[in-house]
């Protein structure tokens, strides 16, 4: 199971609103399927290649990574390879080949989740 819960906190809850948006997205997170959850770290890691934040954006791939289920054939580690590589492009300051990247392979995770489930995106 992908853990989303450290990715999802901001980093500073002290301001009232701050904590209403982290209790909003605690819950969605919490309530979200397998497959949501995926979405929402891919989510998580284009926002952070976005702003230049290297260790969100890693921390998001790392999560990708701790999920993925290697007995399951080669599509695990065809991932990791793409992860890997991600995250070489973002230490090279490289965030919009590495979100360029991520953004296909989260298109790709929602694509599944429409044709297998019929579920629109996390929001």
């Amino acid at each position: 199971m992908v853990n989303t819960m450290t990715l999802a906190q901001p980093a500073l809850a002290t301001g009232r609103p701050v904590a209403a948006v982290w209790e909003y997205r605690r819950h969605q997170v919490e309530g979200a399927s397998p497959l949501q959850r995926i979405i929402i770290v891919y989510d998580v890691a284009l926002r952070a290649c976005a702003q230049r934040d290297l260790a969100r954006a890693t921390a998001a791939l790392r999560v990708l990574e701790d999920g993925l289920d290697f007995s399951a054939g080669q599509v695990a580690g065809r991932l990791l390879s793409l992860y890997q590589y991600s995250a070489d492009l973002m230490r090279h300051g490289d965030f919009d080949g590495a979100a360029a990247l991520l953004r296909e392979l989260r298109d790709a995770w929602f694509q599944a989740q429409l044709r297998y489930t019929g579920t629109q995106e996390p929001r």
